[in-house]
């Protein structure tokens, strides 16, 4: 390949997984604890320990995933991944719900 090195995976590289930080922000400024969300999956089973994994990064997430997640959530599946236009809006809902710690 004169040259360039074909393309390997390490141990580095972040999985398959862009929304985890994103949907713990929103889960957390509407008060809503992992189990619960958990229980208000529709089309989805994840287990709080899974769950745990996949706001952490440390879990991939699959396209179905993302969309009943957006919805236990009451979010469009769009505003799980963080763009300008998703961080106003988290923003404008943390500004309107109290914050609790988890």
């Amino acid at each position: 390949m004169d040259g360039i090195a074909p393309f390997a995976y390490t141990s580095c590289m972040p999985l398959e997984n862009l929304i985890g930080w994103q949907v713990r922000r929103i889960r957390i400024a509407q008060g809503i604890t992992i189990p619960d969300l958990c229980r208000r999956l529709k089309g989805a089973s994840i287990s709080a320990e899974e769950f745990v994994l996949l706001e952490t990064r440390s879990r991939r997430v699959m396209d179905y995933e993302i969309k009943a997640i957006a919805g236990a959530l009451g979010v469009p599946p769009d505003d799980l991944f963080v763009t300008r236009r998703a961080t106003q809006r988290s923003h404008n809902v943390a500004d309107t719900v109290p914050h609790t710690r988890e």
